[in-house]
């Protein structure tokens, strides 16, 4: 009878532990879907580098303590690819407090393949910022959060545009050119320093002719406005169109960018 008593008991506390482990999930759930809902991405503010500041906003409305919350923030294109990224914590918050967690993500575009570089150098797009943020409420469980906002990215070279090629003859087999060239660096953070040189190509796809390099050091949200020279094969006069391959070396990284024009 005794044994069959204790069977009982334990039965009995099983049941209990299990509805108590069940309100305590519940509460934890509960939290995390309360916290979550109090997250959110401030405006990205500028910083002087190849660096940007993505101010996370967050509050823990309770019931329990939020405990080292660690923030991954990741930078994408329209494409979904993955192009910076950077975090910060770990920070505690109790119930009722709330804060803002200012993470750096660098802008380091020469980690990115040349195609990338030349999209994010002359375009100007919109791109996603996805936050994740992990923590353990009350050294129970982890919980996490996930939640994206967009960025506005400004081009450094922006509006580039070559004007129309003049050529005057230098000698039997040559002639000197001039080319003008023009941008606007449409960033924020980033600035263009660095050099304009390149090559220009007949309709077969060969070599005319060279650009001389042209040193460029324009501040963010200036605009830039020279001459390409250079020297080009005499042949070059009498085609229909020739192509223009501008070639960037900057503090960002390196890119090119063809242009057709008439001979």
């Amino acid at each position: 009878m005794a044994i069959a008593l204790s069977v009982k008991i334990v039965d009995i506390f099983i049941l209990i532990m299990t509805v108590v482990g069940f309100g305590v999930l519940g509460a934890i759930a509960l939290t995390g879907i309360r916290t979550a809902s109090s997250i959110s991405v401030g405006s990205v503010n500028s910083q002087t580098g190849n660096s940007i500041n993505v101010p996370i906003s967050l509050s823990n409305p309770g019931p329990l303590s939020l405990n080292g919350l660690d923030v991954a923030i990741t930078i994408l294109n329209a494409s979904g690819t993955t192009l910076f990224s950077g975090g910060g914590g770990p920070i505690s918050l109790a119930p009722g407090f709330s804060g803002e967690l200012p993470i750096s993500v660098s802008l380091d575009l020469n980690q990115l393949q040349n195609s990338t570089i030349q999209t994010l150098a002359t375009t100007n797009q919109n791109l996603t910022i996805d936050v994740v943020l992990s923590a353990s409420v009350s050294s129970i469980t982890s919980v996490i959060a996930a939640i994206s906002s967009s960025y506005e990215w400004g081009a450094p070279v922006g509006d580039l545009q070559v004007g129309e090629i003049s050529a005057s003859i230098y000698n039997v087999t040559s002639a000197k050119f001039i080319l003008p060239v023009s941008f606007t660096d449409e960033s924020q953070t980033l600035g263009v320093n660095g050099s304009i040189s390149g090559t220009i190509l007949g309709q077969g796809g060969n070599i005319l002719g060279t650009i001389s390099p042209l040193s460029v050091d324009v501040g963010t949200q200036s605009s830039f406005s020279n001459q390409l020279t250079g020297y080009i094969s005499s042949s070059a006069l009498t085609q229909s169109t020739i192509t223009v391959q501008l070639s960037f070396q900057t503090s960002f990284g390196a890119f090119t960018e063809e242009f057709v024009e008439n001979a």
